[in-house]
Order: structure tokens, then C-alpha cells, then sequence
């Protein structure tokens, strides 16, 4: 019986002594949030959208041309076929520099359907991207096999 009470006990103590240390740090969680409101009112951004009569670009990116495959190079690929419908390369670079600046091309130029699959699974990687038009569909595909460093990127214009 002396047992039970003693445990009782143990359990009463700890949890009125975590009790009162969340009510300590809710305290100070509160005081930090309440200092210096004027620093508050101070760094606030003006989120109001700007406009130009200009289109933004981003650097590198080819401007789609039906016939014009040669934009499509990845910048330092090794370039294993080149066709006016298909370019097949290699590269070194991280399989997501490689996905973001394709992908960054295909949303510039303004396609009506754009798929972004991306699949990881144990040091495997597939990543495809579509973009379709009326006139045409571009497909990118980059992969990376487990265990090795070239990352094939291939490109095909339907």
C-alpha cells in the first residue's frame, strides 16, 4: 500500500512541475512576441503587385521555336543525339538543377498543359515534364540511375 502512495505521489509531483514550467514558458513565449512593436511597424512589406509593360524572363531560357530543338540544350550537357524532333544528352549537374531549369522554360512559355512528375526512390531518379499547345508537345526527361553520376536528359518535340 505504502508503494502506491509513494507513486502517487511521484506522479502528482511531476505533473504539477511540468504544469508549471509550460505556464513559465508560455509567459516568456508571450513576452518575446509583445516587445518592441514599433520594430513590427517598422519592417512591414508593402505587398502591393507592380506591373510592367514588359514580360519577365529568365536568364537562359530559350524562347520556343517549333524547329528550333537547339535551344533546348542543357548548358554544359554532353550531347549524345541532336535531331529536329529529339536531342539525347548527359550531364553531371543535380537532377533538380536540371528539373527547375527545364521546368522554368516550359511555365515561360505560356503552354496550356503542363505535367511535373518527379519520382525519387533509393538514389533512382525519373523526373518528366510535358508541356502541350495546340501546335506542339515537348517532353523532357530526366533521369539518374542509383549508383552512378550521369544524368541523361531527354528531349522530344511531338
Amino acid at each position: 500500500m505504502k508503494i502506491y502512495l509513494i507513486l502517487g505521489a511521484i506522479i502528482i509531483l511531476g505533473f504539477a512541475i511540468a504544469v508549471k514550467k509550460n505556464q513559465s514558458v508560455s509567459e516568456s513565449a508571450k513576452e518575446i512576441l509583445s516587445e518592441n512593436p514599433e520594430v513590427i511597424e517598422e519592417n512591414k512589406i508593402d505587398a502591393t503587385p507592380t506591373f510592367s509593360e514588359s514580360p519577365t524572363s529568365f536568364p537562359n531560357s530559350p524562347t520556343f521555336q517549333k524547329s528550333g530543338m537547339e535551344s533546348y540544350k542543357y548548358p554544359g550537357a554532353k550531347v549524345i543525339n541532336f535531331s529536329d524532333r529529339e536531342i539525347l544528352m548527359q550531364s553531371f549537374d543535380d537532377p533538380d538543377v536540371i528539373t527547375n531549369w527545364y521546368r522554368s522554360i516550359i511555365q515561360n512559355q505560356n503552354l496550356n498543359v503542363k505535367t511535373f512528375v518527379t519520382t525519387k526512390t533509393n538514389d533512382n531518379v525519373l523526373n518528366k515534364l510535358v508541356g502541350v499547345s495546340q501546335e506542339f508537345e515537348i517532353e523532357v526527361v530526366i533521369e539518374k540511375k542509383s549508383g552512378e553520376n550521369i544524368i541523361r536528359i531527354s528531349i522530344e518535340l511531338r
